[in-house]
């Protein structure tokens, strides 16, 4: 029986296995070349599919690959292979995936969906193979038609653009006054070589956007004003995008000078007896301020100072032969105008003789700076022919005579922004010609010099500023700034152009920075430079260390730890180690809490903290000093009632010290004190009584606690009579309260007996007046109110006294038992205290 059932295991294992005659009805993976199994190629299969010519990288392309002809019928089957990318079904059950290769997974399609997504950027041409074909369905594989294809995809590059920039902003003149037109330069420049389009140029008139001037290059003198300031804000474009704006340079405008065209005599032919008036001519102001003037007369040439500021020459001060120049200049209240001469006229009587002439005056060079020598030439004609046998020269700086009479003027005479001009004479044996005028020159700036430059450190941390110090030099003496380019890896980084310190936010540990240093007097910028190179290093973590504040023995010792790194570097403590009174307590290594039970008031604790940022360690340290615990002040009252009147007993014996010893107890209460453990004081007849303890340790803390004790009603008084008979003295007293007292007797301050009764007799052994006194006792508390110890006096005549020895014994034995009892009462009272 066994084996039958393993035999017939056996035989449904095997048509379990067998093979299905099915040629592949699931579809056969990377097989687009095609397959001989199923007839042959045939040209008359078409295949049908959606690639895209060009793919974008990362997308999903739907694909549907179809296949018709061959032969009729609706089974069919494909394969389809790409060398990029990968393959999905898409959701389609019709289809199959297996790496790069995707078929049908059944036979009764001849249409198939399935997802291609394209692969990443820079792969390149993807590559797919695909293979269809059309079945009749029958059984076997004849009669079958296939054909297979390839396509190319292209990967659609996207190329970016990079944005322009624009430098080297500059508005001229940098020093403009109200008749200077303003001019906008810049550099353009762009990565990837477009041409400038759409570039905005903002003007700004004290900060504010001026929108009518947008775009212009050119700014006329128009629209300025004095003590306006003007900047430009300019943003390159290429078409495409727009870079970083650019700001100009600040030009203020200044007070424009006035100007003067032309002056002249009046008359022109004067006599002897006429009056010379200095006649203006196009005096002109561009800020339109109200004009002074100011006259200087010249007689032969010779400035007659003793005649300035005279508009009109009286008749009497010129004479027959004279010849008169005037000049004029104007003033409006900031600025003068250059000093403008006329031509000369004659006072009737000139001599025969043509003066000769100065036809031109040049002088070189044409924009000198500050560096450079001036030199004068001319030329002359004399209309007699007359040889010219001497020239004079008389240089003028803003308008002003200088007294240098040479035709050369050296360098060290001039300074920037003066006005320089050269007037000339010369002489033909019998005249002099009028004094004749150059062009005014003005010197211009010589750029500076940057001499050396440095930075403050050659490898910096990322917490180091970074500074620049620079050694420049100006011949005009200008006030110099220092113009720095900074560059991150080769890189410009605009947001740091001029900065003389780079801020430690900006650099990052491994960072190599260049800075390009250049001098900039405001007006040149140096045409040398110098270029410094500083490594950005691992900047040191950093670690604060805390511990607890005002810790006592009593409390746990806590540590607490800050860490930072600038760099961002995953930082960790290495190790963390305690030291008591300055030696280490190896048994708290690594510990953030030092247990109270290791601290004493005094000790010094210390801990040092080692961290790591994977390349430097930092040590950092923290002490304390444990304080002392201050001691625990506890009142208690020793007597069971307060009565009034009476004394109260206090103990500061329960007083504690947590890790000390209390050295001193000190009372206080209205109108007295005490020290020492225990205190006790009077109850007061009614009000209460504050009462505070302070208590010392050793360490010298002083705590208090106060206490308010409140009387009870007083004990009546005993009133105490006597009677004497015969020799005896019998005393008798009152003790209305229930609490229960005894009474110590004495005669003359010698005690006689103790009772608990309110009578007592006694027979003195002497004879005359004894005093008794009653002390009220409640146990062994004496009662100190002056009513509970009251006194009477008792007399005993001499006949009838009768001496005795010793006490009788009755008395003897009463007494004895009273002794024994209080001594019992005593030494139980004891025990009690001890007890409490």
């Amino acid at each position: 029986m066994l084996l039958t059932a393993i035999l017939l295991s056996a035989l449904i294992a095997m048509i379990a296995l067998s093979p299905v005659i099915e040629a592949n009805s699931g579809g056969k993976h990377f097989s687009s070349g095609g397959c001989g199994c199923h007839g042959g190629s045939s040209s008359s299969v078409v295949i049908s599919e959606n690639f895209p010519s060009t793919y974008n990288v990362g997308q999903t392309y739907s694909i549907q690959i179809s296949v018709s002809g061959g032969v009729s019928g609706t089974h069919g089957g494909f394969n389809v292979e790409v060398d990029k990318g990968s393959l999905a079904t898409g959701g389609n059950s019709g289809v199959k995936v297996s790496g790069k290769s995707v078929t049908h997974s059944n036979k009764a399609n001849r249409v198939w969906n399935f997802d291609w997504t394209a692969p990443p950027s820079g792969s390149g041409t993807v590559s797919v193979g695909i293979a269809g074909m059309t079945a009749n369905g029958a059984s076997g594989t004849n009669g079958d038609a296939w054909r297979s294809t390839s396509i190319s995809i292209t990967e659609t590059v996207v190329e970016t653009n990079n944005p322009p920039t624009a430098s080297n902003v500059q508005i001229t003149p940098s020093f403009a006054t109200s008749s200077d037109d303003l001019t906008l330069s810049y550099t353009f420049n762009d990565q990837d070589g477009d041409g400038e389009s759409g570039t905005s140029i903002h003007w700004l008139k004290n900060g504010v956007r001026q929108t009518q001037h947008d775009g212009l290059l050119f700014l006329s003198k128009s629209f300025t004003t004095r003590n306006d300031d003007w900047q430009v804000e300019v943003t390159p474009g290429d078409g495409e995008d727009f870079g970083n704006t650019a700001n100009s340079n600040i030009v203020t405008v200044f007070n424009a000078p006035p100007t003067i065209s032309s002056t002249s005599i009046s008359p022109p032919t004067p006599t002897p007896d006429d009056e010379l008036t200095a006649l203006v001519s196009d005096d002109n102001d561009n800020d339109g301020d109200v004009l002074s003037f100011e006259y200087r007369w010249l007689l032969d040439g010779a400035l007659q100072s003793g005649l300035n500021n005279l508009s009109s020459l009286p008749s009497y001060a010129t004479r027959l032969g004279d010849v008169w120049e005037v000049e004029i200049r104007a003033y409006d209240g900031e600025d003068y105008s250059s000093w403008t001469r006329s031509t000369s006229v004659s006072v009737e009587g000139q001599t025969s003789n043509t003066p000769p002439v100065v036809d031109s005056i040049t002088v070189t060079p044409v924009n000198p700076t500050t560096m450079d020598s001036l030199a004068a030439s001319i030329t002359s004609s004399d209309a007699d022919m007359d040889s010219i046998t001497d020239v004079e020269y008389r240089w003028l700086k803003n308008g002003a005579q200088t007294g240098i009479t040479s035709n050369q003027l050296e360098s060290v005479e001039t300074k920037k922004g003066e006005l320089w001009s050269i007037e000339a004479r010369v002489y033909d044996g019998t005249d002099w010609s009028l004094w004749t005028s150059s062009s005014s020159i003005q010197i211009m700036n010589t750029a500076p010099v940057i001499e050396d430059a440095s930075l403050s450190v050659t490898e910096a941390l990322t917490t180091d500023d970074i500074a620049i110090t620079a050694t420049m030099s100006d011949v005009d003496g200008d006030q110099l700034h220092v113009r720095a380019a900074w560059y991150l890896e080769g890189a410009l980084q605009t947001v740091y152009n001029d900065m003389t310190t780079l801020p430690s936010e900006a650099t990052s540990k491994g960072d190599v920075w260049t800075v390009v240093v250049q001098s900039d007097d405001g007006m040149d910028t140096s045409s040398g430079s110098q270029t410094l190179t500083v490594t950005i290093l691992n900047a040191e973590p950093s670690v604060m260390v805390d511990l607890t504040e005002n810790v006592t023995s009593q409390d746990a010792l806590s540590l607490e730890t800050v860490i930072e790194d600038i760099d961002g570097d995953t930082t960790e403590i290495e190790s963390i180690t305690w030291f008591r009174n300055g030696f280490r307590e190896a048994s708290l290594d690594g510990a953030i809490t030092v247990p109270s039970s290791y601290l004493g008031p005094g000790q010094e604790w210390s801990v040092e903290v080692v961290i790591s940022d994977g390349d430097t360690t930092v040590l950092s340290s923290a002490a304390v000093l444990i304080e002392n615990a201050p001691p625990v002040a506890e009142i208690t009252v020793l007597t069971d009632s307060l009565y009034a009147g009476e004394r109260a007993v206090l103990t500061g014996i329960n007083s504690a010290d947590p890790d000390n010893s209390i050295v001193r107890y000190r009372w206080t209460w209205a109108g007295g004190g005490a020290t020492g453990i225990e205190a006790s004081l009077l109850m007061p007849q009614s009000d209460s009584v504050d009462v505070t303890l302070f208590v010392t340790d050793v360490s010298g803390a002083i705590n208090s606690t106060s206490l308010t004790l409140s009387p009870i009603p007083a004990l009546p008084c005993p009133s105490l009579t006597s009677v004497v008979s015969g020799e005896k003295v019998i005393l008798d007293w009152t003790w209305t309260s229930p609490e229960p007292a005894s009474f110590e007797i004495t005669r003359n301050g010698v005690l006689v007996g103790v009772t608990s009764a309110t009578t007592i007799t006694d027979m003195p052994s002497i004879t005359g007046t004894s005093t008794y006194q009653v002390q009220t006792m409640l146990g062994d508390r004496v009662l100190e109110s002056p009513c509970q110890s009251p006194t009477v006096e008792a007399s005993i005549e001499s006949s009838s006294a009768e001496y005795e020895t010793a006490p009788s014994s009755i008395a003897g034995l009463s007494l004895g038992i009273v002794y024994a009892v209080l001594g019992i009462l005593l030494f139980a009272a004891s025990l009690l205290r001890r007890g409490d």
